[in-house]
C-alpha cells in the first residue's frame, strides 16, 4: 500500500466494521462475532496509526536529508564519469545534481533547527 491517506481511510472502515460486528455479536450473544469485531477494530486502528506514521515520515527532514545525500553522491559520480570520458555535459549535470543535493541537505538542517 503506497498511499498513507488510503491506508488511514481503510483503517477507519475496518474499525467501523469491527464495531458493527461487536454490536451485532452483543445483540445475538455470539462471542465469536464479538471477538472478530474486536480484531477488526484493532486492525483498523493499527492501519490508521501506520498511515499517520508513514504520512509524517514522507515529509520528514530525515528523508529530505537522505535524498540530498543521494543526489550529492550521484552528482559526484557523474562528474567523475564526465572527467574520465571528457564529457562536459555529464560534468555539468553532475555539478547540478551535487548542488541540488547540498541544497536539500541544508533545507533539512534548517527544518530540524526550527523544529527543535
Amino acid at each position: 500500500m503506497d498511499d498513507p491517506k488510503k491506508q488511514k481511510a481503510e483503517g477507519l472502515i475496518d474499525e467501523a466494521k469491527g464495531k458493527v460486528k461487536q454490536a451485532w455479536g452483543d445483540l445475538t450473544d455470539n462471542a465469536a462475532l464479538q471477538a472478530e469485531g474486536h480484531l477488526d477494530e484493532a486492525k483498523g486502528k493499527l492501519k490508521q496509526t501506520t498511515g499517520d506514521a508513514r504520512d509524517s515520515l514522507k515529509n520528514s527532514p530525515t528523508k529530505q536529508k537522505a535524498e540530498g545525500q543521494w543526489d550529492e553522491t550521484k552528482g559526484k559520480a557523474k562528474q567523475a564519469w564526465g572527467d574520465l570520458t571528457d564529457d562536459a555535459s555529464i560534468q555539468a549535470e553532475g555539478m547540478k545534481d551535487e548542488l541540488k543535493g547540498k541544497a536539500k541537505q541544508a533545507a533539512a538542517d534548517a527544518r530540524e533547527a526550527v523544529n527543535q
